[in-house]
C-alpha cells in the first residue's frame, strides 16, 4: 500500500496530512473540507480518504540524536479526521541499501479508539541493529509509524521519518528528522 504524504496549513499551524486510497469502509467527514487548504500541486485521487493530520512530533530525552542502538522515545500528536476504532501504531526501522533491505519491528501500541486530537507515545529500550553490516547501517533509513485498524489490521495511514546515520568517533549516531520540519 502506498500513502500520499503532503504538507498542509490550517490557521497558520503546520499540519501533515496522511492519505490512504483503500479505505472504502471508513466514512469521510464532510465537515473538515472547509478548514483545510490544499496546495495547487496536491491532486486528490479518486477514492482517497484523508485519515489523520499529523500536528507535532516530539522526541523525548533527546532520542532523535543518539547512538543508533540507544533507547528511542517519541510522541506523535495527530488529529483523527474520522473515528478510528481499535487502531494501533506499529513502529519499524527500515535500513535500505542497494543489496539488502532490513526491517526491524520496534514495537506496537495497544489498540485504541481515536477521535479528534490524540497523542501516541512510543518507547523502546533498544534498537537492535547488531545483525546489520556497518556498511549498510551508515546510510539513510526510515522510522515508519503505521496506523493499523480493523479485524484484519489493515494499514490505514503511515508517518515516515528520515533517519540519517553517520559515524562519529567510531560510533554510529542516528539523527531522526520530523516530517514537519
Amino acid at each position: 500500500m502506498e500513502s500520499k504524504l503532503g504538507a498542509e496549513t490550517k490557521g497558520g499551524d503546520e499540519a501533515f496530512s496522511v492519505r490512504e486510497s483503500k479505505l472504502a469502509d471508513l466514512p469521510a467527514r464532510e465537515d473538515d473540507d472547509e478548514d483545510v487548504q490544499r496546495g495547487d500541486d496536491e491532486e486528490e485521487e479518486e477514492g482517497e480518504v484523508e485519515v489523520i493530520q499529523l500536528k507535532a512530533v516530539e522526541f523525548l530525552e533527546g532520542s532523535d540524536l543518539q547512538p543508533v542502538s540507544a533507547p528511542l522515545a517519541f510522541k506523535l500528536k495527530f488529529r483523527a479526521l474520522q473515528p478510528l476504532k481499535q487502531a494501533s501504531w506499529e513502529v519499524k526501522y527500515l535500513v535500505d541499501c542497494v543489496t539488502k533491505r532490513n526491517i526491524i519491528v520496534l514495537g506496537r501500541t495497544p489498540p485504541t479508539n481515536y477521535t479528534g486530537t490524540n497523542t501516541m507515545e512510543f518507547r523502546t529500550d533498544v534498537v537492535d541493529v547488531s545483525h546489520i553490516k556497518p556498511s549498510q547501517l551508515s546510510n539513510a533509513g526510515l522510522l515508519i509509524c503505521s496506523l493499523r485498524s480493523g479485524p484484519d489490521e489493515a494499514e490505514i495511514a503511515e508517518v515516515k521519518m528520515v533517519v540519517q546515520v553517520n559515524t562519529q568517533d567510531g560510533e554510529f549516531i542516528r539523527c531522526i528528522y520530523s516530517p514537519l520540519d
